[in-house]
C-alpha cells in the first residue's frame, strides 16, 4: 500500500481512535 504521510497519520489516528489497546501494531518503511 501506498500513502504520503499524511494518508498514514489519518489512518492511524481513525484505528486508534476506534480502540487504543486494541494491539494494532503500525510499521512504516522508506
Amino acid at each position: 500500500m501506498r500513502r504520503g504521510f499524511d494518508g498514514l497519520a489519518a489512518t492511524v489516528q481513525a484505528t486508534l481512535l476506534e480502540d487504543p489497546f486494541s494491539g494494532h501494531v503500525f510499521v512504516f518503511r522508506g
